[in-house]
Order: C-alpha cells, then structure tokens, then sequence
C-alpha cells in the first residue's frame, strides 16, 4: 500500500517526535495520542504522523514551523537583494569613469558567475548528487540562530530534524535554488544598472592587452558573441569590426554597438542560464518534496509502531513489557575462561560517559550499537571471539521503553555471544529527574531479560563490590 503524502512541515513534526522521544522517552500522556493513531488507518506513516498531531505541544511545534518558513522566505528574499546590490555595485563600480575595458567588465560581470556555475556543475558531476555544502552550511546557520526564534518544547528537535531535511535530495535542490536566484539577481541587477549608465551617460567601450596578440583576443571575443549573435541581440561581428575597438582606436559610431555587446554578455553568460537553472531546481525540489517519506526503520518508529497498529491492544503508557515472542531459557555462562563483553545498546543522548565504569569488574569493551550496520558488525565480533564470551554484559538506559524490537535485539547479540545475558541499566538519576516511576520501569526491563533468558539490574548495584558483586556472581556461576 502507498504511504501517504506528506508535508515538509508533517515530515518535521514526525521526525522531531521522533528524535524527542528517542532522548527522553515516551510520557505518559501519549495514550490518547496513540488511540487517535490507530483510528488513522492501515498506513504507519498516517499513523504516526496522527500520533504527532495528536501528542501535547503539538500546537507550539506548529507555530514553530511557521517561523521556521518565514525564515527561509527572509533568506530567500534577503539573498535575492544581496545579489541585486553585488550586481548594482559591481555595475556602478565598471562605469564610474568614462572609459570602459570590454574584457574587465565582462570579466567581472560574467566571468565570476561563470566561475561559479562551473564550479556548481562539477561538484553536480563529481560526486553524482547533488550539493551538499549549502545544506550544511544553512544547517549552522540555524542551528545558531534557531533556538532563540523557536518557542515549542520540541525546538532542538525540530532544528536538528531541519538540519536532515536540508541534507535529502528536496533541501539540497532548494539550496541549489537559492544560489541560482542570487545569481541571476546579480546579473539582472548589473545589466539594468548598465542600461540606466548607457541611457544617461557617454562611454568609451574598447578592449586591450598586455600579453596575448591581437589575434588572438579577436578570436576569444568573437567566440563570446556567436551565441550572442544566435540570440539575435546584435547584429553579426567580424574580425575587422571586433579589431577596431582595440584601446587607442577611434570608435565613433561603435559604442553604441559595444555596449549591447557588454549588455548582451551579462543576459547570456549571466542572468540566462541562472534563470533556466532556477526553474530546473525549483520543480526538482518540489518533486523531490513530494516524495519524502519517514525512515521507518528508525529506532523509534520501530519501538512505536507495534503500540499503535489498529489489530493490537493498548498498551501501558510505559510501552509493552513484554515481546511478543516467546520466553527463551536461561544463557548459561560460557567458558570460565572467557571473557566478559561490554556493548551498549538502547543508550539515551547524554548517558553518561562510554564505557560506563564496572568497580571489581573488568570487561572488553566492544562499543555501542547505534544502527542495523552497527548491529550487524556487533553480532560478526562477538562471533569470532575466541575463546567464547563467559558473559554479554549489555549496556542500557532506564530511560528507554523496552519493547519487542530491544528484545529482538538483545537474543541477536546473545545468540552471537553464546554466553550468558545480564543487562545493565544506566541513567537512573536521570528517569528521577523526569519524574517517571522507576521500580515500574526496572519491573518491565527485568521480564524482557527474562524472556530473552538473561538478568537485568542496576549497573551500580551489580557491579558494586559491596552490595552487588555476590549476586552477579551468582548468575556467572551456574544455570538459574
């Protein structure tokens, strides 16, 4: 079935949700949410998206979009009078004497655009997508000046879910289309501030050099004004005609001929193809706006999904608690003489410090798994330990819901290990400080253990000396 379509505004909600409750965790007022969310259909994407309507705040976060377009309407129009201020300037800055070098000016005026166009065009060709470094560039900027516009509770992720949009195919189209309009405003600007000096003002228009013969600058300009010329823009040049605005010749009844010349320059080595390359990467962006869908593959979205499908039960605003799978028996330890592994996964954005400490423990540290790659090298490492893992020491926060999809992850990295599985849960303080019920949340961590046939408990009770080393010495021992 087709997703839905959706908005760059509903794609920024989605994925700012997201993002929040990957950090924080959900909270308890989502259930209404998540009964609006199975009303919504079928459709994930129309069921999250319901979701994050649906949640608290929702309102701000909208008013914070609408700012966030407002800015990107100011940058366009601001880029817009920049390059028609550089193009005044630039033109004002040529024709402040009377004598005017053809070559400077077209050198200036459309030399420098063309410079930039080609350089647009390798990166285009290079790296076989499309530019980049405007996104990122945009990305700072507002990640700068953002958190003191935006209001909602949702405004860091809303800059950060900004920031991934700026870097898909529809941000970088749009960027590339911010910089051909202040290109091509640049070139209007200088060509009408030209006319305006021509209309009022007598120029000398010739052309001389220094090091290059004749010849061969009568060559290069007349290669200038062949598409000039296909344009109809002035009337046909030959060598004769072109040799005679050499600096130092009469040229009468020419100037008025060099100056729709230079004037003809600036339209078609400047403002056309901008103009051409702003319609292209418009309606690229457009197109490319209408087919943005959510990465459903988000640790997130797949924590969420099995609480709102339409054929499943509520669950507690906690999460489910238990997999849907069944129970697997107790890991036994591996060998004595392997070694303890330490991975993280299910870590909050600001945990404490990788690789949280283990008083009386010493454990080889395999890292965090952040991603299905990640996940996927994890499972390769701790099978080609040798000699096998005693034990899977797992890292996680007490400020994540556990779910079917952790469960799932956790028997693949058991099953890689082969030893036992003994979760360990960080972040308490920080659940405190949010005011979520902690023995509630340690009870559900605990059965999902249990089902995947580990122990789980809190990482500075197990692994103090004191208080917890015999009881992880316990599970390190011998079968439950």
């Amino acid at each position: 079935m087709k997703s839905i379509r959706l908005t760059a505004d509903d794609w920024l909600l989605t994925e700012a949700t997201r993002l929040h409750e990957e950090t924080a965790g959900r909270r308890k007022d989502d259930e209404a949410a998540n009964r609006v969310a199975i009303a919504a259909g079928p459709d994930s994407t129309a069921r999250l998206l319901a979701r994050a309507r649906a949640l608290p705040g929702a309102a701000k976060a909208g008013e914070d979009l609408a700012r966030l377009r407002r800015m990107l309407r100011y940058c366009l129009v601001s880029l817009v009078l920049l390059g028609a201020l550089g193009g005044l300037v630039a033109a004002r800055a040529i024709g402040s004497g009377r004598d005017i070098d053809f070559l400077l000016a077209s050198l200036t005026l459309a030399g420098l655009p063309g410079l930039m166009l080609a350089l647009w065009l390798f990166m285009l060709l290079a790296s076989r997508r499309i530019p980049g470094a405007g996104g990122r560039l945009a990305a700072v900027i507002t990640s700068r000046l953002g958190p003191r516009l935006l209001n909602s509770a949702l405004s860091a992720e809303l800059l950060r879910a900004g920031s991934a949009l700026l870097r898909k195919p529809a941000g970088r189209w749009y960027m590339s289309s911010l910089s051909h309009a202040f290109w091509l405003a640049y070139g209007l600007g200088a060509w009408l501030t030209l006319v305006i000096l021509f209309s009022f003002a007598q120029y000398e228009i010739s052309w001389g050099t220094t090091l290059l013969s004749d010849a061969q600058m009568v060559a290069l300009i007349g290669t200038m004004a062949a598409p000039i010329q296909a344009l109809g823009l002035m009337p046909a040049l030959g060598p004769d005609w072109i040799a005679a605005g050499r600096e130092g010749v009469a040229l009468d009844s020419m100037r008025a001929d060099w100056a729709r010349f230079l004037l003809g320059s600036v339209l078609v080595f400047t403002a056309a193809p901008r103009a051409v390359l702003l319609a292209v990467c418009a309606i690229l962006a457009r197109q490319a706006a209408a087919r943005l869908e959510l990465d459903l593959k988000q640790a997130g979205y797949l924590r969420l999904l099995p609480l709102i499908r339409p054929s499943s039960e509520h669950s507690s605003p906690l999460g489910p608690s238990v997999p849907a799978s069944p129970d697997h028996p107790w890991r036994p330890p591996g060998p004595s003489a392997g070694p303890l592994v330490l991975v993280g996964i299910e870590l909050a954005d600001g945990s404490d410090r990788w690789p949280p400490e283990l008083p009386g423990l010493s454990a080889q540290d395999l890292g965090l798994v952040k991603d299905r790659s990640s996940m996927q090298a994890m499972a390769a490492a701790l099978q080609s330990l040798t000699p096998r893992p005693r034990a899977l020491l797992v890292a996680c926060s007490l400020e994540r819901t556990p779910d079917s999809g952790t469960a799932e992850r956790l028997q693949r990295l058991a099953d890689a290990g082969g030893g036992a599985l003994i979760v360990l849960l960080v972040d308490r303080e920080r659940l405190v400080e949010r005011g979520a019920e902690i023995e509630a949340r340690l009870a559900d961590w605990t059965e999902l253990a249990r089902r995947c046939g580990g122990r789980a408990g809190l990482i500075d009770e197990l692994s103090n000396p004191a208080d917890g080393a015999g009881k992880l010495a316990q599970w390190l021992a011998a079968p439950a």
